[in-house]
């Protein structure tokens, strides 16, 4: 019976999940493939994981995946026949990624851009002046909006805030630390993004 309830548990987290996902993009044709973590990468730069899922299961090069819900985790980075590997957000291979800082004032959020750190966080740049600016505050939301990804992404999660900093070199301007909700180096399961035929290309 135990196990009954536990498989009910997880059944009903996953349709959770999936209404959430549809939620932020109503618009956009996606599956959610929910893969299993089997295996990471030594490379400190890469911090790549792998996943048991493929090509054979629909999986593409840059397919968007994400974690526990509405969590961002990165893109498909190499797909082979039934594995693949999957670059996180945080990785330095990642490279700067574009975000908005969710402001009720403000209905589009506020531009940000973001690069990976060393320890798990990414940090960057506040668009606009701090004087001009609403104050900013640690525990914020900031989600992605980024053009170089695919509209599956848009608006997913990238963490919270976690500290505001002036930057060393105007103090007319922000610098903010992002955090992802989830120690994404660490999860043992990931849900692919798999564009439907109409977004393949984009």
């Amino acid at each position: 019976r135990s196990l009954m309830r536990q498989r009910n548990k997880d059944l009903l987290s996953q349709m959770e999940t999936a209404r959430l996902l549809i939620a932020i993009n109503p618009d956009v044709r996606t599956r959610h493939l929910t893969a299993p973590v089997i295996g990471a990468t030594s490379d400190p730069a890469g911090q790549s994981l792998q996943i048991r899922a493929g090509q054979a299961q629909g999986v593409h090069l840059n397919d968007v995946v994400v974690v526990e819900g509405v969590q961002l985790f990165g893109k498909v980075l190499r797909a082979g026949t039934r594995t693949s590997w999957i670059l996180p957000i945080t990785a330095s291979a990642s490279g700067k990624i574009e975000g908005r800082i969710m402001l009720d004032e403000l209905p589009d959020g506020l531009a940000c851009k973001l690069s990976p750190t060393r320890d798990g966080t990414l940090k960057g740049d506040v668009a606009g002046s701090r004087d001009e600016n609403p104050t900013l505050t640690p525990g914020m939301t900031v989600r992605l909006s980024d053009s170089s990804w695919q509209a599956s992404a848009q608006m997913l999660v990238i963490g919270t805030i976690v500290s505001v900093e002036q930057a060393p070199d105007s103090p007319l301007r922000s610098v903010i630390v992002v955090r992802p909700t989830v120690a994404l180096d660490r999860v043992t399961e990931v849900i692919v993004r798999i564009a439907e035929p109409t977004e393949a290309g984009s």
